[in-house]
């Protein structure tokens, strides 16, 4: 499966979370799964919009909170560059780093006036 591996850091293709950015986790399962043929990745997402903890018809692939964990295709992930994902537990609200700088869409931007 490519150079993706459990532990790396990824982004979900074409799922936007309720945030409006696009939905990451952790890789925490790869490999066949009882409840449809083919490879799945199992990831632990960041914020609670899964569809699982990472139990599927009664079988525990990985573990995870409530509503964290979904299972996709190796075609629907791509790695999070260090430096893009916000740590676990966070707004995601930019904050000052030593990381190269990375453009925040407009309609992300909160602007206080005093």
């Amino acid at each position: 499966m490519s150079d993706l591996k459990v532990g790396l850091n990824v982004e979900i293709t074409g799922k936007i979370g309720k945030n409006g950015r696009p939905l990451q986790g952790v890789i925490k399962f790869m490999g066949t799964a009882a409840f449809k043929p083919g490879k799945w990745i199992g990831v632990e997402l960041q914020t609670p919009e899964g569809k699982n903890d990472g139990t599927v018809e009664g079988k525990q692939y990985f573990s995870c909170k409530p509503n964290h964990g979904m299972f996709v295709r190796q075609n629907q992930v791509s790695l999070v560059k260090e430096g893009r994902a916000a740590p676990r537990g966070t707004s995601g609200i930019a904050r000052p780093s030593t990381a190269s700088p990375q453009v925040i869409p407009a309609e992300h931007v909160i602007v206080l006036v005093t």
